[in-house]
């Protein structure tokens, strides 16, 4: 038997660590990161945030910066105005600074600000100072890029002048050359931080649209049984309930109608098509819906274009918990037709003007086929295809048709009025030049 001879108390040395090839760390520039939009700089950032009117100086090429003066011609002192302009002031007291030769005192604070415009020194802003008065304040030192991301946060020292009267507010208003409005809906969205204020009220009623499209489609084809969208099938005798379900047009309805915009409504059930010999049928083949929540236009040539309608009780059963057999529901739409042939349980649907059947009840989905080939038919094809295409939203063009929303057909109501508040969620992002 032998003994240790390792002292008692003895620390067990740390192993060596394994060779590497490089740091754990490291981490190259092309990685898998997201643009953060400006929402870093009011989330993340100490400091108190105030919304100003910013006065941007208009300036040419050889043009320079010049403070602000009361005298003087205003054509050579030209500004863009800015409302509402968000700025992120220290939490300091700023720097005080006393002349003794003028006896005259100085207290510099410091902001900082991201919007699609560059400040200069002498910049003038005014934001409420309190005590019923606004306070014009100036920037004394040329702003200093403060981060090398895609969000170009300025930062700059900026000075009290005055408090605003009557005389400086009207000298100010007749410089101002071009009026823009800091719209933070575009900026928390990625897009342009300084729109018109013409498209930000149509932006705006825009916005309002999304709610009342999808509280319509919820009072409309909300089914309390099954809770889930549906729609009756035409020529049912009164009173007859024969409902038609199609599961793409609810997938894509549960990803655009947010638990807000749901108000009472509880969330919309979605019903499982894995019926025997359909295992991989889950989601369906590629369709029109696909290609509207991806964003992706090539695959648009593989999207299916024709569809049926089946008979639920003429399927296969399969032991999926919450699938279609289990529900009250009695038909549904499918865009892989093929697939059930030998069920022969097509039905017409003629009257419905969204769904177009031939003589084989074959219905032309969704849209014409030009559409799929690139070559759209009518007002909202063309708006479909052209904002999905140009990856930008007409905004007056897109209110004009959502103004038009109750004269459509109750079908089109549902088909399109899914569409739409898509239309009008990517409108948020707004998008092009200055």
């Amino acid at each position: 038997m032998s003994w240790s001879t390792k002292p008692l108390g003895d620390q067990t040395p740390p192993e060596p660590e394994a060779p590497r090839i490089h740091s754990e760390s490291y981490r190259h520039a092309v990685v898998d990161s997201t643009y953060q939009p400006e929402r870093v700089l009011l989330s993340q950032d100490s400091g108190t945030p105030r919304v100003c009117r910013f006065y941007h100086q208009f300036l040419n090429q050889s043009d320079e910066p010049k403070p602000f003066t009361l005298e003087g011609v205003g054509t050579y002192q030209p500004y863009e105005v800015i409302e509402s302009l968000p700025l992120l002031l220290d939490d300091g007291n700023g720097s005080f600074s006393f002349n003794p030769q003028t006896a005259e005192v100085e207290k510099k604070y410091v902001a900082r600000v991201v919007f699609d415009k560059v400040p200069t020194i002498h910049d003038v802003f005014i934001f409420d100072i309190g005590d019923g008065n606004a306070g014009l304040f100036a920037i004394t030192d040329q702003p200093e890029i403060r981060e090398a991301t895609a969000n170009k946060r300025y930062e700059f020292q900026f000075t009290f002048l005055s408090i605003v009267n009557e005389q400086i507010d009207v000298i100010l208003e007749s410089r101002v050359v071009k009026r823009w409005v800091y719209y933070r809906d575009s900026a928390l969205n990625g897009g342009r931080t300084l729109i018109s204020g013409t498209l930000e009220k149509t932006a705006k009623e825009l916005f309002g649209w999304k709610t009342t499209i999808a509280q319509y489609i919820l009072t409309e084809f909300y089914w309390n049984p099954e809770n889930t969208i549906v729609f009756d099938r035409p020529g049912t005798p009164e009173g007859k309930t024969e409902k038609i379900y199609d599961p793409y047009l609810v997938n894509f309805l549960t990803a655009v109608i947010t638990p807000d915009m749901r108000g009472r409504y509880p969330c919309i059930n979605q019903f499982s098509l894995q019926y025997g010999g359909l295992e991989d049928a889950r989601y369906g083949p590629i369709n029109i819906w696909t290609f509207l929540l991806r964003h992706d236009m090539n695959i648009l040539p593989l999207c299916s274009r024709k569809a049926k309608v089946i008979d639920v009780n003429r399927v296969e059963a399969t032991r999926l918990y919450g699938n279609l057999r289990s529900s009250r529901i009695r038909h549904f739409i499918t865009t892989n037709p093929d697939d059930f042939k030998k069920y022969s349980a097509y039905i017409n649907v003629d009257g419905y003007p969204i769904l177009k059947p031939s003589p084989e009840y074959d219905i032309s989905y969704m849209f014409s086929e030009g559409f799929y080939l690139g070559h759209p038919t009518g007002e909202f094809e063309d708006l479909v295809y052209s904002s999905y295409r140009d990856q930008l939203i007409d905004h007056e063009r897109l209110l004009k048709y959502v103004k038009d929303y109750f004269k459509l057909t109750p079908m089109e109501r549902l088909y399109h009025g899914a569409i739409l508040i898509r239309l009008i969620d990517l409108s948020r992002k707004i998008q092009g030049p200055l």
